[in-house]
């Protein structure tokens, strides 16, 4: 069933990310996978950098090449799905980083992982060579998608980040937002919803 992406109001997205900025990080609402989602004006979204140094070492001196890692964090609000999530046997989520050329550009796939799902929080990391990475761009958009069963067709319940997360360096480590799908005939229905 296709995802059909209905952004939550701007004043919303402005809050967010005026919150997050004195956090050190910033999210807006926006699809995220396809391009920069931006709030309802149009505006592009922020960063999800949590700090870390770029290319650190770890044990023995050896570079650390991840791009990213972090935690998915269960988001509840009046718009998503809230009831109680017990992971099936084969829940899983797929964290995929994709390069950002513009705002109604497409933002092709870098690269993605997908990994058992057995609640929260859901750690994460992706590894890779920062050059071939970024590429020409400066920034790459961080997705989470939990699947609450096998497939990656979203049911209401799955979960996904509604807000676009963006990495600006290498070694970036973060805490990302997922919201529970509801079904976009529920009275509440809003930001990111399914079809029944």
């Amino acid at each position: 069933m296709p995802i059909v992406y209905i952004q939550r109001s701007s004043k919303l997205a402005l809050l967010i990310a005026l919150f997050a900025a004195g956090c050190g990080s910033t999210t807006t609402d926006g699809p995220g996978g396809g391009g920069n989602g931006g709030d309802a004006e149009g505006g592009q979204g922020g960063t999800a950098e949590g700090g870390s140094a770029e290319g650190g070492t770890g044990e023995g001196g050896a570079t650390n090449d991840f791009l990213v890692r972090g935690v998915g964090i269960r988001e509840m609000t009046a718009t998503t799905y809230n009831e109680e999530i017990l992971p099936a046997p084969d829940a899983h989520a797929v964290v995929s980083l994709r390069r950002y050329e513009g705002e109604d550009a497409s933002a092709p796939l870098v690269t993605e992982i997908d990994i058992p799902f057995t609640g929260f929080p859901v750690p994460f990391e992706i590894d890779g060579d920062p050059v071939a990475a970024f590429g020409d761009s400066d920034t790459l958009l961080l997705r989470i998608e939990i699947f609450n069963h096998a497939g990656t067709d979203a049911t209401i319940g799955d979960l996904v980040s509604e807000h676009s997360n963006e990495i600006q360096s290498a070694g970036t480590e973060v805490e990302i937002l997922v919201g529970g799908l509801e079904s976009c005939d529920a009275p509440n229905a809003g930001g990111y919803c399914v079809d029944p």
